[in-house]
This record gives structure tokens, C-alpha cells and sequence, in this order.
């Protein structure tokens, strides 16, 4: 469409759009779905895609426990919901039916309809060149000119459609969809084009950056096509919208190589929620069940929403070779599981929806239906009052780091676990911290706020500008940095041992080529590991268990180290802790007593126990079974 074509439709939408206001505002220092200015908590729930009744009979079960938003999967063209006959051609009698099924669950509630920007087999066929073609799956091109008009011309139709509607004042949003699973993975086995690096060693993880050059720009290549289909997306509907209803995406995934520009798409106006499902290998009770999505500090400092997105298989979802290793087998491990998803919830301001991604009857068990009822109406009994503050410990993690990313994934699979994935997924969580995960772009932003701790996993590759930035953060009376593997390797072109050492402070001699293990590229502190000078400390870690990548560093080497720095340790075992906004969270990584520490004197009261309260204590006891989940509500006495 021209331009002068597109501005004359949008007015007419705009002139016809639906009375009701969207947006995100600042609730206690998170941020919050407002309605008409009326911020509300935003839980919601999704039915097994392409169900009919059956979704709207689970969609009326979430009614009766107080979710009031719902989405749905609304570009099945291929597999059921073909209401995208052609370019230009629509069924929307079948798109109208979908909503209907929501809205008939919940007259008072609001849905966000998954709009999926996949193109339909007819599109591909007709565009094979657009098209990265595998085995069993095939995937648009991420920077596929002639697909992005297509996509232009559907999503201004379907606004269309939708916001003159009867039902407008009940769309919230869209969530914009594409390429695998919906979630702007364009897939680790799509590199066709896949320039080869020219190095001789594979095993190294640090090669010169001009062995690595091409292999960088194809990269930055591949991401840069994908944040900006998402932008133009998502500019689009905002503009067609007028600004009054919400956009979001499935974006940061740290595990991914499609999601390195996210620094990009959380700075744009035009994107209000990220969301993300949890981890699927670290789903099972006395595991971290972290998010994909790794930097939701990120998020909240950018005043953007972040939805967990809990499509957890309880014991009620069939066993199937799939799901088989992250799927719960019993009711307990499933209410656990559920209580750590709300846990999160509570403590970070994070939002939450279900998505019965396998069965309509996933929750369907008063169990587990009474834990999410009970966690609703304690995010809204304490949504105002419950204030966000910054945690101890900040966790700054590169998503563009090459050699973390999974474009060196042959020779820097073992640091992408070590110093990414593993960390975030299984060391961190247990180490007995509050932590704020931030993109390592965060570090130069002047409204981030002060920490005890500062933790770079994998600044290997910084500019002069970043560099300077971390230094002024970090070199602090009272701060402690905490470094690992190669920070600062490459300065101006070049690595060097000596680069680190000018970032850390610590004497630190490179060993290369080292001719047994994963890699040959290795560091030994020459001396101490810390550094101190001026009040401010540095700890630099040199050398990860790469035989382990997804627990490469000690968790009680860890924890000293946080104790050390000022951070609070709140339980004195390695269990799964998290803890904000006035509550703390408890998920037992073993059975046996547990003995948490508090910051300050209070009133202690377990969310889901009829126990009377703790008055005035600075620790206590309890005992948990492996799995269980304890949400501890914290009113501070003062020191």
C-alpha cells in the first residue's frame, strides 16, 4: 500500500476504532496492563489451540478463578483455522468464531489474539526463493522483503476487521508471531548461506576476530532481519490502532541465535510486552524452572511487560515421548511447579498466563486450581502496595556475544552453556541471591539502578564506550564485580590476556594452544583472583568445569563470593530462592529442613499455609520435600 494510501485508511480505522484505551503504566515500579488508565493485573490463560468448545469450557474454568485475559492461537490456516484464503482474501467468519470462543468464557474479560505472521503453504509455494526449506519444517526468511509486504497488507486487514468489530473494546493487544513455534527463531539448521570461519583450530573459542569476521556480519545479519520484521510490525499496528491497545512478541531468548538484537526491541515504542515460556529441561520439582526469556530486568527498566508463559505439563497431560523428561508425574510435583511459576510472579511483578499447550484438562485438578487462585488474589491484594526495588546482585549477560552465541555453536557450544544458558538455568538460581538479570547494554543506561554485586558472565567483545561505562559502575566505593572466562578479551581488534587485566584489575596469563579438554583456550590468575583498590573489589573466574557446561561454576564458590560482597544469602542450602516486593520464594532443590535468614527483622506468613505468622523473627525453620514451594510473605520490622 502508498503511503498516501495507507495514511487515508488509517484515519478511517482510527475514526472507527474502538472506544477503549490500552496501555503500560508504572504500579509501585512495575509495569503494569492499564485499562482506560485503570491498571489491572494481567494473568491470563490459553486454551489447546483449535479445540472449539472444549477451550471455551477450560476458558471458563480460568474465568471462575478470576483471569480476566485470554489469548488463542488465531492463524492455524494450515492445520484448521483457514481464514487466510489468499493475498487479500479472508475468512473472518472463522476468525470471529475464535474470539467468540474466548468471550463466551469470560463476558467480562479482555483476549490479545496470537496473530501468526507465518506465511500459508500457498505463499510458499508460490515464493520458494523466500523460503528456507528442511527435512520436516520450512521457515520464511527472516528479511524477506516480498514476505513483510505481504505481511504489511494482512495484519492492516485483520486491524481492520478486529477494531471495527462489535467485540474491539475487548481486544487488549495483539501478539505478533512468526517463524518457529511463533517465537522469531529462524532455527539453528537453517544456514544455507552460513559463511565458514577460517581458523585452524576448532576448539578455540577466541579467535582472532578476523577469522571470525564474516561469520560475525552473517550473524548480525541474521538478527538484525528479524528484529526489524518485528519492528515493522509492531509499528505498524500501533499506528493502526491509534496508540490504544498493546503489542507484543515472544523475544530474548537467551538460548537462541535469532534474538542477539534484543537491546534493539525492548528499546522501541512500538513493542509493550515481551513474553517467553519457562526452560523445558528444567521444568521438574527441585529445578530452577527460570524463563527463556533471560532478561526481564531488562523489560521492567524499559517500562515494557514481561509474561511467563506457563505451559507447564502437569500430571494430568498424557505422557508422550515429547514431553516425557520436563513433564510432572504426580499432583504434589505439579502444585509445586505451579506455586514456583506464581512465586516468580510475586516477587519480580512478572505477569503470568496458562497455556494448555497439550490439554484443555491440564489443570484441571482443585489442587492445582487453588494455588492459582490464591496467587491471583495476593497479586491483587498487595498489587499497589507491593513496591519493586532493586535486588543485591545485577546480572549482566551479552546477547550478542559471538562466542557465546550459537553461531559458534560447533566450537562455542561448551561457553554457551558455561557462561549463558547453564548460568542462568542452573547456577544462579541456587546460589541464595536476589538477582535483576539485565543485556549487557543496560550497564550504560543512566536510570539503571545501584547494586552491591555487578556479574559479567560474557563481556568478552566490548567497545571503548561500553567498557568505560562498566568501569564507572563498577569502580565504586562498596561494589564488587564479579568476572568470568575472557572479560574484556578483545579491545580494538585485538585479544589479548592483558585486555582483561586492564578491565579487572587481576594478573592473568593466557594459555594457548592447551592441548587436552574442550578448549585450548584457557586463563590462569597469576596470584590472587580478587582485586581491590579504593573500596571498590574485583573477582575474576577464569577457569569453568567445561566437562559440566551446565554447571560449570561452584555454586558454593558462588555464594561466598556474593556473602563477601554484602549480598544476602537467604537460605544456607543451594535451594531455588527468589525474593522481592516484600515476598520471598522458596523452592526446595532436596528434601529436609531448610534454615532461611532475613535481611532485616519481620513478620513472616506462608501464602498457602493456615500457620499462624512469625512475629518479629530474623530467620526460621521449615521442612520441605523435594519439589515443594514455599511463597513467604515479608513485612519488615526494621533492623
Amino acid at each position: 500500500m502508498h503511503n498516501l494510501a495507507f495514511m487515508v485508511a488509517a484515519i478511517a480505522l482510527m475514526s472507527a476504532v474502538s472506544a477503549a484505551t490500552f496501555s503500560v503504566k508504572d504500579v509501585a515500579g512495575v509495569p503494569r496492563i492499564a485499562v482506560d488508565g485503570r491498571p489491572m493485573v494481567g494473568m491470563a490463560a490459553m486454551p489447546t489451540p483449535n479445540t472449539g468448545n472444549a477451550a471455551t469450557a477450560a476458558m471458563k474454568d480460568f474465568d471462575t478463578l478470576g483471569v480476566r485475559f485470554f489469548t488463542e492461537h488465531f492463524a492455524r490456516w494450515d492445520r484448521g483455522y483457514r481464514w487466510w484464503l489468499g493475498e487479500g482474501k479472508y475468512d473472518f467468519k472463522a476468525f470471529d468464531a475464535l474470539v467468540k470462543e474466548l468471550l463466551d468464557a469470560s463476558p467480562d474479560g479482555f483476549i490479545f489474539p496470537r496473530i501468526d505472521m507465518n506465511p500459508p503453504r500457498w505463499w510458499k509455494a508460490a515464493n520458494p526463493c523466500e523460503v528456507v526449506w528442511g527435512k520436516r519444517f520450512s521457515w520464511v526468511k527472516a528479511g524477506s522483503e516480498p514476505w513483510r509486504r505481504l505481511c504489511r497488507g494482512m495484519l492492516e486487514d485483520v486491524v481492520r476487521h478486529v477494531e471495527g468489530s462489535p467485540y474491539a473494546d475487548k481486544v487488549m493487544g495483539y501478539h505478533l508471531s512468526a517463524m518457529h513455534g511463533g517465537e522469531w527463531q529462524t532455527w539453528e539448521w537453517a544456514r544455507e548461506d552460513e559463511p565458514p570461519i577460517e581458523w585452524k583450530d576448532e576448539r578455540d573459542p577466541l579467535p582472532p576476530l578476523s577469522a571470525t569476521a564474516m561469520r560475525r556480519a552473517y550473524a548480525r545479519k541474521r538478527n538484525r532481519d528479524v528484529a526489524d520484521s518485528i519492528l515493522m510490525a509492531s509499528e505498524l499496528v500501533k499506528n493502526l490502532t491509534g496508540g490504544r491497545k498493546l503489542v507484543g512478541v515472544f523475544f530474548g531468548y537467551m538460548a537462541t541465535g535469532d534474538h542477539e538484537d534484543f537491546a534493539r526491541v525492548v528499546r522501541s515504542p512500538h513493542v509493550d510486552f515481551m513474553a517467553s515460556p519457562g526452560e523445558y529441561h528444567i521444568r521438574r520439582g527441585g529445578q530452577s524452572g527460570r524463563f527463556q526469556m533471560s532478561w526481564p530486568a531488562s523489560c521492567r527498566l524499559h517500562g515494557k511487560l514481561y509474561y511467563d508463559e506457563a505451559d507447564l505439563r502437569t500430571y494430568l497431560v498424557k505422557e508422550t515421548a515429547s514431553n516425557k523428561k520436563y513433564r510432572c508425574t504426580t499432583p504434589e510435583e505439579s502444585v509445586g511447579a505451579i506455586k514456583r511459576n506464581l512465586g516468580y510472579a510475586l516477587t519480580g511483578g512478572w505477569e503470568l498466563w496458562w497455556f494448555l499447550i497439550e490439554s484443555n484438562g491440564t489443570f484441571r485438578d482443585e489442587k492445582m486450581r487453588a494455588p492459582i487462585r490464591t496467587g491471583l488474589e495476593e497479586m491483587r491484594n498487595t498489587f499497589s502496595s507491593a513496591q519493586w526495588k532493586p535486588a543485591d546482585v545485577a546480572v549482566f549477560t551479552s546477547a550478542d556475544e559471538y562466542s557465546t552465541g550459537v553461531f559458534a555453536f560447533h566450537r562455542g557450544y561448551p561457553l554457551r552453556l558455561c557462561c549463558k544458558v547453564g548460568l542462568h538455568d542452573n547456577v544462579l538460581p541456587f546460589t541464595g541471591v536476589a538477582y535483576d538479570s539485565y543485556e549487557l547494554a543496560d550497564i550504560e543506561d543512566a536510570r539503571l539502578p545501584d547494586y552491591k554485586v555487578y556479574v559479567f558472565p560474557n563481556a568478552f567483545t566490548l567497545s571503548e564506550e561500553r567498557r568505560e561505562a562498566i568501569k564507572r559502575r563498577v569502580r565504586r566505593a562498596g561494589k564488587t564485580a564479579v568476572w568470568l572466562y575472557a572479560p574484556g578479551y578483545y579491545r580494538n581488534g585485538e585479544g589479548s590476556a592483558a585486555n582483561i587485566e586492564e578491565l579487572t584489575g587481576v594478573r592473568v596469563r593466557e594459555n594457548y594452544p592447551v592441548k587436552s579438554g574442550l578448549l585450548t583456550h584457557t586463563f590462569t590468575v597469576d596470584g590472587d583472583c580478587t582485586f581491590s583498590t579504593n573500596g571498590w573489589r574485583s573477582v575474576y573466574l577464569a577457569t569453568p568445569k567445561v566437562e559440566t557446561p551446565d554447571v560449570a561454576w561452584d555454586i558454593g564458590m558462588l555464594r561466598r563470593v556474593f556473602a563477601d560482597a554484602g549480598a544476602h544469602i537467604w537460605t544456607d542450602t543451594p535451594e531455588v530462592v527468589a525474593a522481592g516486593r516484600g515476598y520471598l520464594m522458596v523452592h526446595a532443590a532436596s528434601d529436609g529442613e531448610k534454615t532461611i535468614r532475613l535481611p532485616s527483622c519481620c513478620d513472616v506468613e506462608e501464602v498457602y499455609d493456615a500457620r499462624p505468622p512469625l512475629k518479629s523473627v530474623t530467620g526460621f525453620k521449615d521442612v520441605l520435600k523435594k519439589g515443594e514451594t514455599r511463597i513467604y510473605r515479608l513485612r519488615d520490622r526494621g533492623k
